[in-house]
């Protein structure tokens, strides 16, 4: 950032030439129809601060510059949690075919085949809510 006393005669033209004032002249001559400008603006000459192309452009750039650290950033951030989201649903699958596997065979011991239809659907209703509950827990990220 600038400040009027350190602009260059190309840099006053182009800030007068915003304002359609003439661009004719030395650069004191610039400088002071700019401050005029400015007073006309209602701007204080003495505080006013430019921004140069060059500036710009280093901001530009810096910013560019930070917010490509931050997705970076974010990225390695979403990996992790998608990595611990991934073995939390492998262990919740395990844990599930394991509790279905421990049903079945605790269905054939009992011999429910098809001489109680009642208490076999109720071992099948407890499956459903037992696995509801596991995928509720693990998608509020509570089991681990």
């Amino acid at each position: 950032m600038v400040r009027l006393v350190e602009l260059k005669i190309s840099d006053l033209k182009r800030e007068l030439e915003e304002r359609e004032c003439d661009t004719a002249g030395k650069k004191a001559e610039l400088q002071e129809r700019l401050r005029q400008a400015l007073i006309e603006e209602g701007e204080d000459r003495d505080i006013f601060i430019f921004t140069g192309a060059g500036d710009i452009a280093l901001m530009l750039q810096n910013l560019s510059s930070k917010l490509e650290n931050k997705l970076v950033e974010n990225c390695a951030n979403l990996e992790g949690k998608l990595l611990e989201l991934h073995e939390s649903t492998a262990k919740l699958e395990k844990k599930f075919l394991e509790n279905t596997a421990n049903l079945k065979k605790e269905l054939e011991e009992r011999n429910f085949g098809g001489q109680n239809s009642r208490s076999a659907r109720q071992v099948c209703r407890f499956r459903r809510q037992y696995y509801r509950r596991t995928t509720a827990w693990t998608s509020v990220g509570k089991i681990k």
